[in-house]
C-alpha cells in the first residue's frame, strides 16, 4: 500500500505533471551527460560547442559536471520525493533547478560570446524546446514554495 502525505494545498495536475517531466528531463539530461562523457564530449560538443576552440569548450564542460553532480539528480530525488509527498522536495526542486536554468544561461551565453550566435540548428532547437516545461515549472515553483510555506 502507498500512502501519500500532500506537502502543499495547492497540488495541481499542472504542477504533478511538470514535476515528473522534470524528473524524466533530468534521467534524459544525465544519459546525454554519460553519452557524451563515453564519446569524449565530441557528441555533447557537436550540439552545444560547434566553433568554439578546445579552450572556449573546455569552460562549457563545467556546466556539465554541476549537471551531472548536482542539478540532475537532485531534480530526480525532488520528482521521486514529491511525488511520494516529502516535506524537503520543494527544496531540492528549487535548487536543482536554479542550478539547470543557471548552467543553461551560461551554455548559451558562452555560445554567444564565443561563436556570436547561439546553437539552435534543428537538434540544438529540438533539445532547447524540451526545456520550455522546465520554465513552467520555474515559474509556478515559488508559488508552491509559498503554500507550503504558509501550510507548514
Amino acid at each position: 500500500m502507498h500512502v501519500t502525505t500532500d506537502v502543499s494545498p495547492r497540488r495541481s495536475r499542472l504542477f504533478d505533471g511538470l514535476v515528473v517531466y522534470y524528473g524524466l528531463w533530468q534521467v534524459g539530461h544525465m544519459l546525454f551527460n554519460v553519452v557524451a562523457a563515453a564519446t569524449g564530449t565530441d557528441s555533447a560538443r557537436a550540439v552545444l560547442g560547434d566553433g568554439m576552440s578546445d579552450e572556449e569548450w573546455r569552460t562549457v564542460i563545467v556546466s556539465g559536471y554541476v549537471d551531472f553532480f548536482f542539478a540532475s539528480p537532485v531534480g530526480v530525488a525532488f520528482a521521486v520525493g514529491w511525488r511520494r509527498g516529502r516535506a524537503w522536495a520543494l527544496t531540492a526542486g528549487a535548487a536543482s533547478i536554479t542550478a539547470a536554468l543557471s548552467t543553461a544561461i551560461f551554455v548559451y551565453w558562452l555560445q554567444f560570446v564565443f561563436v556570436g550566435r547561439l546553437q539552435l540548428d534543428a537538434l540544438g532547437a529540438a533539445g532547447l524546446a524540451t526545456f520550455v516545461p522546465v520554465l513552467v515549472l520555474a515559474a509556478l515553483l515559488p508559488g508552491q514554495l509559498r503554500s507550503s510555506a504558509a501550510a507548514g
